[in-house]
């Protein structure tokens, strides 16, 4: 019988214990991104129509109200809109720079606190930050309006002892501003997000790593996501960072750096840029974070909903019938609320399993 040589047959053994080692490392990564594609399956039950919406952007839940941000209300409502099982109930949030009106609302947010009856909406243009009262007959009223002077923020949150926000213009390796309830500069805290380049502005990196930030309803927690990534990071309020973790794709935000009037700007990597978590919605308990995974060329709608516990281990998935913008949870009654922007505007209603 013919021998084979001793290195040949050391080769061959390496070689297929490579491959073992191979085809083991993939069957664990297709196991760990199979549960975020996987999960319960919820359909639309009911709907507030198209034909009552302008631009929905934004909603939440409040003592078993719905309040939607509207950028485009029509039917003579304010921006900010009041509903009871869909049926409309009273608006606020007027165009206009006065007390309570409103131009370029983003960032929808309950104040948190012992008694969820506030929340909060934050003014691009005029950079104040409006807390409004919400009534047990749902009809809302704002109670203090806060000017941030310092930096640029733009997803401001507050407990009513602090505001927090992500900011384009911090130049550390923070990711958060801090200020006191009447808008003074504070402190900045929180981490940035990995993947700055060498001889990159840190600026640059923070304008590619935006996203949404949000308070747990009991005030415990900050939870930041940034839209071009699937990295979730988990804040106490002193900007300790509790955990960071990742989604299916373990992505970083991708972008370039163009000139504009001489000045350095972030570019998004349309061709490898992808959308990661696009917005959340926070019990005391659970992070409820809406997946996209699309290439940024397409629009960040999806179908998917990713539940976290606080130490960031997943728990489960939820699928919706279809692509979604926002997403908000009336967890007394287990009723999910979703808004659709494609092929037209409604705001559906799901039953919870």
């Amino acid at each position: 019988m013919k021998k084979f040589p001793k290195q040949l047959i050391v080769i061959s053994i390496l070689f297929i214990l490579v491959f073992v080692i191979y085809i083991f490392y993939k069957f664990v990564e297709y196991r760990f991104k199979a549960k975020f594609y996987s999960g319960i399956v919820l359909e639309a039950e009911d709907f507030i129509p198209s034909d009552s919406l302008g631009n929905p952007q934004e909603i939440i839940c409040i003592r078993g109200y719905l309040i939607l941000l509207d950028t485009q209300p029509i039917k003579n409502r304010g921006k900010i809109q009041v509903y009871k099982n869909l049926k409309f109930i009273s608006s606020a949030g007027f165009s206009g720079s006065g007390p309570g009106e409103l131009q370029t609302p983003v960032n929808l947010s309950i104040v948190s606190g012992d008694s969820i009856t506030r929340f909060s909406v934050y003014d691009l243009a005029l950079r104040r930050l409006t807390i409004f009262y919400l009534s047990s007959d749902g009809i809302i009223k704002p109670v203090k309006m806060v000017n941030l002077k310092y930096g640029l923020p733009y997803s401001p949150v507050t407990d009513d002892t602090l505001i927090f926000s992500l900011d384009f213009n911090i130049d550390t390796d923070n990711r958060i501003t801090v200020y006191d309830i009447n808008g003074n500069y504070v402190s900045t805290i929180g981490r940035l997000l990995p993947g700055l380049r060498k001889g990159i502005p840190v600026q640059i990196h923070q304008a590619a790593s935006q996203g949404r930030l949000k308070f747990s309803p009991d005030g415990k927690f900050l939870v930041a996501i940034a839209n071009y990534s699937d990295i979730i990071d988990i804040y106490d309020k002193r900007g300790n960072l509790i955990s960071r973790f990742n989604g299916p794709l373990n992505s970083t935000p991708k972008y370039n750096v163009s000139l504009r009037n001489g000045t350095p700007v972030m570019a998004i990597d349309v061709d490898r840029a992808i959308w990661g978590y696009v917005n959340l919605e926070l019990t005391n308990d659970y992070i409820y974070a809406r997946f996209s995974g699309k290439k940024f060329k397409d629009h960040g709608d999806g179908r998917y909903i990713h539940v976290y516990d606080y130490n960031g281990k997943f728990i489960k998935s939820y699928i919706l019938d279809r692509e979604v913008y926002d997403i908000a949870i009336d967890h007394e009654s287990k009723i999910l609320y979703a808004i659709q922007i494609y092929p037209k505007p409604l705001v559906l209603m799901y039953k919870m399993k």
